[in-house]
C-alpha cells in the first residue's frame, strides 16, 4: 500500500506484538518517516477517528465471534465511502475452495446487512487454494 505514492500512509494493526516487531524491522524507512503506525492490540483499542480510506483484514473474520458489532467498529474507522476489504484463505488438510466460496458467500450477506453498498466478491488463485475477497464500501 505505501508503494501507491508518497502521500500515502498507513496504520497496521496485529493483536500480536512479535508481528508488530516483525513489521517494524522489516518496514523501519516508512516508520521513521512518519508514513506508516504500527499499532498492537485489536480494532477495538485502535483510537476512534473514521479516518481511513480504506481497512483490510486477512485471514481474522473467521475468529470474530460478533461480526454485526465488528462490522459497525470497522465503519465508524472508515470515512464515508470508504472501502472495507476482506480476504479469506481456507487452510487445513481437509479445506477445500467450495468452503471458501460459502464462508465469504455468508460473509457478502453481513456486509449487506450492515449496509455496507457495492459489495462484490472476488476469488483469485493463491497456491494451492485460492483466495476469496469480499468488499463493500461504507455508507455515504
Amino acid at each position: 500500500m505505501l508503494e501507491a505514492g508518497p502521500a500515502t500512509r498507513a496504520t497496521g494493526l496485529d493483536h500480536s506484538r512479535l508481528m508488530i516487531e516483525q513489521a517494524g524491522n522489516r518496514l523501519k524507512k516508512p516508520l521513521l518517516t512518519d508514513r506508516l503506525t504500527l499499532w498492537p492490540g485489536s480494532l477495538e483499542t485502535l483510537p476512534q477517528g473514521g479516518g481511513f480510506d480504506a481497512v483490510f483484514s486477512c485471514n481474522v473474520l473467521q475468529f470474530v465471534d460478533d461480526r454485526t458489532a465488528f462490522l459497525e467498529l470497522v465503519k465508524e474507522h472508515l470515512k464515508p465511502d470508504g472501502l472495507f476489504a476482506t480476504t479469506f484463505q481456507p487452510r487445513g488438510f481437509c479445506a477445500t475452495a467450495q468452503a471458501g466460496r460459502d464462508w465469504i458467500g455468508a460473509f457478502a450477506e453481513d456486509l449487506c446487512q450492515a449496509n455496507f453498498v457495492d459489495v462484490d466478491i472476488r476469488e483469485e488463485v493463491f497456491g494451492d487454494m485460492p483466495a476469496f475477497c469480499a468488499l463493500g464500501t461504507a455508507p455515504a
